[in-house]
């Protein structure tokens, strides 16, 4: 690296915060080294209020953002509480003494103040000449703001308790990240969230300076930066019309849904939709990436639309930070119309529109029978979740045949299901064990539509049709939540109007359309019953049984 005498931090503007803070300060524009001057370009971003329509997407955005730094070792840290303000006695003294002995009362600028009190060693941090230069000009640029904000006349003692308090909380919060940080690999970036104080403002200011990127979020209101920085000067403010009240820091992925244009028409909500340019894509381009649902807020009339359209088609489809991001319907229809043959003529449309990859089930519970006698227990690791390495290595594992990437999609979705808040019921080890065992006894054509799926392509689709009492199983619930996290379409049509989905799922994930009328006991015409056993691969019960029986002579 070419060497520099003199520093200066840029605050620079992007289109992308959550991916451009990711790059380090080498890779963006306009950062350069020019006659010893050494430009660093960093982010100081304030979010406040939500961009997104969905309160779960906007904690997604956070959550997977603060997964992508962690990954950056040694330069990230998140603050979700208040500074710690309890400074030791000693250290007070010692800039007690320091202020007395520079006659600070009576000079109180901020140029004399940072250049004694590095003098005296308070702000001497480093072995290294130039990074104290860098905190010494921070700290008198972070002091002069706070004074120009201060009440005449200045007070002496509200000045010495805010420098005492910035150079604390950089010795106990930066300063090991800025030792650390050499110019050319990332910078440190701090990550602020919820309401935050005068002082912790001034304090980002000054980290800001030295050249960490800063970034805060606060989904209700801009705290007190109006008073500290009311000019946006030393922060970018994105301010969305949107706010919610502010709850913790997510721990995990919210399952997410998204509303569609005449479903937001009819709630009378306003939003804007990002797409890519579609037609770039290639035949299994995304094949290795992970896949992430967000299932679409549809009208009725809605479903038949976003059924033919192929994912990429469909509002809210993008490739975001390695993953593909399906639009997906998961939907219960209750009722049938007044006109029998209107209702038929609307479900013949869903099968006929996409023929082989739509599978079709007309009796509850339609899950297979778990074969018995296999420890399932054993392939569940030290957090409760699902090896995938040890399931893989399973003498009679019956997925293999799958393309490799669908496998890891099939078992990651299975741990995803766990994670989340899916179920209406408590997740015990017993119920994972039924996860377990479900995932190894999925009907061969369920496989093969996974087997199908080339994301950003046609979406394999389930079409559940129920008319009976009967009740889904606790398989079945299991099917249903992992063919959704792993972006398949899903319809369950109820034409007496029964609670089927409803008693294992929870209701805000799927949508549910009232039909204008209820008919009980209602069988599928003859020509849907065809097309039931047109799709029909095997009367095995599943494939454990073949691969296990092959595999045991």
């Amino acid at each position: 690296m070419e060497t520099f005498n003199d520093y200066n931090t840029i605050n620079i503007l992007t289109n992308d915060i959550y991916r451009d803070v990711l790059l380090k300060p080498v890779d963006r524009r306009s950062y350069c080294i020019n006659g010893g001057l050494l430009s660093l370009p960093v982010y100081f971003y304030r979010i406040i209020g939500i961009e997104q329509y969905s309160d779960s997407e906007y904690y997604n955005e956070l959550y997977n953002l603060d997964i992508e730094l962690r990954k950056i070792e040694g330069i990230y840290q998140r603050f979700e509480n208040r500074l710690d303000t309890s400074v030791s006695p000693q250290f007070i003294d010692k800039v007690n003494s320091i202020w007395n002995e520079i006659k600070a009362d009576t000079n109180l600028r901020a140029p004399y103040l940072a250049a004694n009190l590095s003098g005296a060693g308070i702000l001497k941090f480093s072995t290294s000449e130039i990074k104290n230069y860098i905190i010494k000009k921070a700290f008198e640029k972070c002091l002069n703001l706070f004074m120009s904000n201060q009440k005449h006349p200045k007070n002496p003692s509200i000045i010495k308790n805010f420098c005492i308090k910035i150079i604390y909380w950089f010795e106990k919060y930066g300063l090991h990240y800025f030792k650390n940080f050499d110019f050319t690999g990332h910078n440190p970036k701090f990550l602020f969230y919820g309401d935050v104080k005068r002082d912790e403002i001034y304090f980002m200011a000054f980290l800001s300076n030295i050249g960490f990127d800063i970034i805060y979020f606060n989904s209700f209101s801009d705290s007190e930066f109006k008073d500290v920085d009311p000019d946006n000067k030393f922060s970018v403010k994105l301010e969305f019309e949107r706010k919610i009240p502010m709850r913790e820091f997510p721990k995990a992925e919210s399952i997410v849904t998204m509303a569609t244009t005449a479903y937001q028409a009819e709630k009378s909500v306003e939003s804007t939709v990002n797409a890519e340019n579609p037609n770039l894509f290639k035949p299994r381009q995304f094949e290795n990436f992970p896949t992430k649902a967000i299932t679409l807020n549809t009208t009725y009339e809605e479903i038949f639309f976003f059924w033919s359209k192929e994912a990429r088609y469909r509002s809210g489809f993008r490739i975001y930070n390695n993953t593909v991001i399906i639009p997906n319907i998961f939907a219960k229809i209750n009722g049938t119309h007044k006109e029998i043959a209107r209702y038929w003529e609307k479900i013949n449309s869903l099968i006929h529109d996409k023929g082989d990859y739509v599978y079709i089930i007309d009796r509850v519970p339609f899950s297979n029978e778990l074969s018995k006698g296999y420890e399932y227990r054993d392939f569940f690791n030290n957090n409760g979740l699902l090896d995938k390495n040890k399931i893989k290595s399973c003498k009679d594992y019956p997925l293999h045949f799958l393309k490799t990437s669908m496998q890891d999609n099939i078992l990651d979705k299975a741990n995803e299901i766990l994670q989340k808040e899916y179920f209406n019921f408590e997740i015990d080890l017993n119920f994972k064990i039924r996860v377990m065992s479900t995932v190894f006894n999925l009907q061969i054509e369920i496989l093969k539509l996974l087997q199908r799926f080339d994301y950003p392509f046609e979406v394999p689709k389930l079409i559940i049709y129920d008319n009976s009492e009967k009740c889904l199983s606790m398989e079945d619930y299991i099917t249903i939540a992992l063919l959704n996290a792993i972006g398949l379409d899903i319809i369950i049509f109820s034409p007496a109007g029964y609670n089927n989905i409803e008693n294992g799922i929870r209701n805000e994930l799927f949508n549910t359309h009232n039909l204008e009328d209820i008919r009980f006991n209602l069988n599928v015409t003859k020509e849907i019953y065809k097309e039931i056993k047109k799709r029909k691969v095997t009367n095995k019960s599943s494939m454990f049984d073949v691969f296990k029986g092959f595999f045991r002579g």
